[in-house]
């Protein structure tokens, strides 16, 4: 009856709890990131098949185990394994930023692999001892350790390979028959093995560890590996060899550095912006100015062309600045913000008209944003001017919507096709509406909070869009 009624929960109780927890992690990510506007679906295919593998064995893990702890052991490891995908497979498909817990649930996935090994080698026959060799292992957990989605390797304390599956032979390019009856660290880099060595020494003393270490293929080619390994007890509770979970980490490792070649080259990048085009615009405003005091006689549209291009020099000038700078909190009110910004774009952009109107109330607040915050207004007043005709009106109206900031900008412009909506804030979609700077909009209303999204309103002609970003604390 205990056996039945352990079943019974385990077949019922733990696949609906991993369900509810799948669905309270989607559930948090989709109300709180923007879904990725670049999704490597290789990747998202990876993580269901993960996903739906681990699924289906803590259903069936039931058949598997024939004592409590076992039983329960599976069951738990392939949990973590679980919420584990699914927390990697909504980092795939929405702009997470970072964890949410303070890091990623993919880095203890071992720790559920680990679990797993453990429960499935406790219920293993162990055979021919004597030759250094599990080679009994009944089939049906040996099936079962090959169908983890990570490497598995059993081994004595000299670090001889006792049992290898199939994927850690793949990670090193080789079959299993090849792996076993060698020392794990005939596979290892010469500069690794004293390290390898001093992890044994920590499994003598009955401690688990997990550490990196760099591994060569068959074909030579280096793999960056994650162990998570713990001691194997015998009978008489001691230790008599290790249960290793081993992760290829390799194209993460890659991606990492990749990320950070990425940032120093835009921190580079920004300074050499900051440095030669500033100088740069300095010496044009001041040529400018210089032919706006010497010249008096020249036509009021000169002028006009003289006071866009100085407008627009200094709108450079102030982007410049604030590229690579700290948010730095603001006493502005949203109201002396966009009309900062409006009176700008007019002069920058000849003929442009922004009329600001704010709900009684909404001047003086503060939205919560970043130095970068003024360009995504200038970016969709910008747009008006190029595509809403000769004549380029805007309205900007504030308003207040639960707890946060609601600004809708118009024009008087021909609206926007729908062929074009359909990729309106993708990268680079078109050199007109829906290129780089309505993207870059959105990115920076996300990154300060917010949001964006094209409105259709019976009473405007135009394009409309409804910013909202959420208050100052």
């Amino acid at each position: 009856m205990k056996r039945e009624g352990l079943e019974k929960h385990t077949r019922i109780i733990m696949p609906a709890l991993n369900l509810l927890a799948a669905s309270i992690i989607a559930v948090v990510f989709a109300l709180t990131y923007p879904i990725s506007d670049s999704i490597n679906y290789a990747n998202v295919s990876k993580d269901i098949i993960q996903v739906g593998l681990s699924f289906i064995i803590i259903i069936v893990a039931h058949r598997f185990a024939k004592n409590r702890n076992s039983y329960l052991m599976i069951h738990f490891g392939f949990s973590i394994v679980f919420i584990a995908a699914i927390d990697d497979l909504m980092r795939e498909l929405f702009v997470s930023g970072p964890a949410l817990w303070g890091y990623r649930t993919q880095d203890i996935m071992w720790v559920g692999l680990t679990f797993v090994a453990i429960a499935i080698f406790r219920r293993s026959k162990v055979l021919t001892e004597s030759e250094g060799k599990y080679s009994a292992l009944s089939s049906q957990y040996r099936d079962l350790l090959e169908a983890l989605p990570e490497g598995v390797a059993i081994g004595s304390l000299d670090e001889t390979i006792t049992f290898a599956n199939e994927k850690f032979a793949k990670i090193l390019g080789l079959e299993e028959g090849d792996v076993v009856g060698k020392r794990f660290i005939d596979f290892v880099e010469p500069a690794e093995v004293e390290r390898i060595l001093g992890q044994s020494k920590t499994r003598k003393q009955g401690m688990p560890s997990v550490y990196s270490v760099r591994m060569f293929s068959k074909s030579g080619e280096r793999r960056i590996v994650r162990i998570s390994a713990v001691p194997k007890m015998n009978e008489h509770g001691k230790v008599e060899g290790v249960i290793s979970v081993i992760t290829d980490i390799t194209e993460r490792i890659k991606s990492e550095e990749e990320k950070a070649l990425q940032e120093r080259e835009k921190e580079l990048y920004a300074s050499l912006l900051q440095h030669d085009l500033g100088n740069d615009l300095q010496v044009i405003l001041g040529y400018i100015g210089a032919v706006r005091m010497l010249t008096h006689d020249i036509p009021d549209s000169a002028k006009d062309m003289l006071e866009s291009a100085q407008a627009a020099s200094v709108r450079m000038a102030n982007l410049l600045e604030a590229i690579g700078a700290p948010a730095q909190p603001s006493d502005e009110g949203i109201g002396p913000f966009l009309e900062r910004i409006a009176s700008q774009c007019e002069k920058a952009n000849r003929g442009l008209s922004i009329k600001i109107n704010a709900d009684k109330g909404t001047r003086n607040l503060r939205p919560t944003g970043s130095s970068l915050l003024p360009m995504a207004f200038e970016n969709i007043f910008r747009n008006a001017a190029m595509h809403a005709g000769q004549n380029p009106v805007v309205n900007v109206r504030i308003s207040r919507h639960d707890g946060s900031l609601a600004i809708l900008i118009s024009d008087n412009g021909p609206g926007i096709s729908e062929d074009a909506r359909l990729k309106l804030f993708h990268r680079g979609a078109s050199a007109g509406r829906g290129g780089m700077g309505l993207y870059l909009t959105k990115q920076i209303l996300s990154a300060c909070g917010g949001s964006i999204q094209l409105r259709d309103i019976d009473d405007l002609e135009g394009a409309a869009f409804e910013i909202n970003l959420p208050l100052e604390l």
